[in-house]
């Protein structure tokens, strides 16, 4: 709030809050002052995931129905003490659940209901979360999020045409597979980049600066805000 007061323009980490609350102040605060404050959600800028949004808003896999992401790594407190911390925003489910989270709200957008259930730490902190979140349109999303286990850290988006199956780490630069209902591979997407990526967000800031734009077309405030209220539905911090 302070470098947003001073006029400095903001890409914050993801999640860009731990509350919808403070997520509404950092927006109102930004247009406010006029300056471009952004989340650094930089799964959504790579290339892999551009090309996967792409697939989807032209069509190719119908009307998507279902989507499915799971980040869960074994984390154990002395490899990262943060996380199993509550004063300093630890957990699951904010920490990795974020990324399956955005990815599903890219695809689907807020759902009409919401049921999450999280596994509890001794140290006040989630060591797992999951949800199935429940859509007027008939679409269905589960997410999930574990720091105890190992687990495939992939996603997939099922539509009434066929399905896009996104390779282990979905949130990173990957590969992903189309296929028809009949399991036929259509085509496969294998791009390389330069390093994991993370220039692609800095470098679409950078545009939207040039541009003279307080809101990015791809990762807006109002977008951040959704995704944190979605965070809350499934577990509150």
């Amino acid at each position: 709030m302070l470098a947003i007061e001073a006029g400095k323009h903001l890409l914050i980490e993801k999640p860009i809050t731990l509350t919808a609350s403070d997520a509404q102040k950092l927006r109102d605060a930004g247009i406010r002052k006029n300056v471009l404050v952004m989340e650094a959600m930089w799964t959504r800028f790579l290339p892999s995931m551009q090309a996967v949004l792409a697939s989807v808003k032209s069509g190719e896999i119908g009307i998507p129905k279902y989507a499915y992401a799971d980040f869960s790594l074994l984390i154990p407190p002395e490899k990262a003490p943060r996380l199993w911390n509550r004063e300093q925003g630890g957990g699951a489910h904010y920490d990795l659940g974020i990324y399956p989270v955005s990815f599903v709200f890219s695809i689907l957008g807020a759902p009409d209901s919401v049921d999450g259930k999280s596994v509890m730490t001794d140290t006040g902190v989630d060591a797992a979360t999951a949800a199935t979140l429940f859509y007027n349109s008939g679409a269905l999303a589960t997410v999930n999020s574990s720091m105890t286990v190992s687990g495939s850290i992939s996603a997939s988006i099922h539509g009434t045409l066929g399905r896009i199956e996104i390779d282990t780490p979905f949130f990173e630069q990957t590969s992903f597979h189309i296929y028809d209902n009949d399991k036929n591979l259509i085509r496969s997407y294998s791009e390389k980049v330069e390093g994991r990526g993370m220039q692609y967000q800095a470098i679409h800031f950078e545009e939207c600066l040039a541009k003279g734009l307080t809101q990015s077309p791809i990762m807006s405030m109002r977008e951040s805000v959704q995704i944190m209220e979605l965070m809350e539905s499934i577990y509150r911090f």
